[in-house]
């Protein structure tokens, strides 16, 4: 299997998120996840200064993604600049959070998906909504535990191998 030097990465693209931002990085690293693409949508909050320790740990790149609407052209960015830099990728918010039914790191997991199906070039993935569990305002943290009253609703996020000519 061809190397990669980071061989699981996520996209997100954010906006005055610095509060939940650590949490969704912690909890991705303890599932194996190797390296973050971070696009900034003109953030006003202490995004920096939340990151720095990740960006000099290496884990963390962050961008600029200036203006309206800007999901798509961040993600078609990653995918363009890094493509050959991760053996997966995926793309989700930071309100979302992987979750393997049994917990496990992510990686190996892909690999016995992949090698199911070589030539796939991503790989779907189911996911629940927890909405705002009852809070009118920002809960007072962070922390998952605050919004786990799931909503009613299905929807897909994916992680691509970019190596097999993923475009967006």
């Amino acid at each position: 299997m061809e190397q990669y030097p980071h061989p699981i990465a996520l996209t997100a693209i954010v906006k005055d998120e610095a509060p939940y931002i650590k949490e969704w990085l912690d909890y991705h690293i303890l599932l194996g996840i190797q390296q973050f693409y971070i696009y900034d949508n003109e953030s006003k909050d202490a995004l920096v200064e939340v990151l720095r320790p990740y960006i000099e740990a290496g884990l963390v790149i962050l961008h600029r993604a200036i203006g309206r609407n800007m999901q798509l052209p961040a993600y078609q960015d990653a995918l363009q600049r890094y493509r050959t830099q991760c053996r997966y990728m995926g793309f989700i918010d930071i309100d979302e959070f992987l979750l393997p039914l049994h917990f496990e790191p992510l990686l190996p997991l892909l690999d016995r998906l992949m090698a199911q199906s070589p030539d796939a070039a991503a790989v779907a993935i189911n996911c629940k909504s927890f909405g705002s569990s009852g809070w009118e305002s920002p809960p007072p943290s962070a922390e998952l535990s605050t919004t786990m009253s799931i909503v009613p609703l299905m929807d897909i996020n994916g992680l691509t191998f970019p190596g097999n000519g993923t475009r967006m």
